[in-house]
């Protein structure tokens, strides 16, 4: 056989990736919906983009920490637990 061994790990985030590819199209295509229509209604989805794209990176923080818990990587779960406290702490804060 020529080239490298096959990877074990590949494809161990199919469903993290599959989950953020989705958040981009449905970004997108509220995005330029929110061009489209009346401005009240164009207001209120250009608010629910910025709430995706702000929410996105907290979920997939979520994500890798329970997979980091059940893996028994207590520390990097731990650390991604408080960094969601931080972020939600800060958002009920300026909120």
């Amino acid at each position: 056989m020529i080239g490298p061994p096959p990877n074990p790990r590949r494809g161990r985030q199919r469903h993290l990736i599959r989950a953020l590819d989705v958040a981009v199209l449905l970004v997108g295509a509220v995005a330029a919906l929110a061009l489209v229509v009346p401005p009240a209604l164009g207001e209120q989805l250009a608010w629910s983009v910025v709430a995706v794209v702000a929410a996105v990176p907290v979920g997939r923080v979520a994500w890798l920490a329970v997979r980091w818990a059940r893996l028994g990587d207590l520390r990097y779960a731990t650390i991604a637990a408080w960094l969601i406290v931080v972020v939600t702490g800060g958002a009920l804060l300026a909120g």
